[in-house]
């Protein structure tokens, strides 16, 4: 009992910082943005109070408020975060986890790029992302195809909109494979 209600208060733990991230995810996921801003603020204050908390769930904090798409400003502080974390790296390419996570991290470098406006660094991890996602994932991947479209959101910003026209197809053949798929995937399609 005295474990359970000591776990119950834990506010200060790994498990509780990913707790408020998934909570937060969840809640956009829902289309509660004021509930996953609260959740994301939480999480925020206690990654910076704890950064050996911080180093460990901040490529999901950063996953998840790159799939808010943030302001600049918000994208701009999640970006310095992994600055100072050391987990963001000048390449792709020299990302030093697991395969899955470097696909998740680098998408949402990407999109935190994208959110500042340096579309040609968002360009590059995009695509790095998208590669990722094709050796790892199968062809009908919901998350292949959020790579596919932030990389087509990013080519459409660069003006290379011809470029970016056949991607939404991709992804939207992989959504029509996925019946069950959240609205929040779709989305972006529409």
């Amino acid at each position: 009992p005295q474990a359970d209600f000591d776990t119950a208060q834990d506010t200060s733990s790994v498990s509780a910082a990913r707790l408020k991230i998934v909570g937060a995810a969840i809640a956009y996921a829902q289309g509660d943005a004021g509930a996953g801003r609260t959740l994301l603020d939480q999480a925020q204050q206690q990654i910076d109070a704890d950064p050996a908390v911080g180093n460990q769930v901040l490529p999901l904090y950063a996953l998840v408020v790159a799939r808010t798409r943030p302001g600049s400003e918000q994208a701009n502080a999640t970006l310095e975060r992994l600055r100072v974390a050391g987990l963001l790296p000048s390449s792709p390419d020299a990302l030093e986890v697991d395969i899955e996570d470097r696909a998740r991290l680098a998408f949402a470098v990407g999109r935190l790029y994208l959110a500042v406006g340096q579309k040609e660094t968002a360009h590059s991890w995009l695509t790095y992302a998208v590669g990722l996602r094709e050796r790892i994932d199968a062809a009908s991947s919901p998350w292949l195809a959020e790579a596919q479209i932030a990389r087509a959101e990013t080519l459409v910003a660069e003006g290379q909109v011809g470029d970016a026209r056949a991607i939404p197809a991709c992804a939207a053949a992989i959504h029509a494979a996925v019946p069950g798929l959240g609205d929040r995937y779709r989305q972006p399609l529409q």
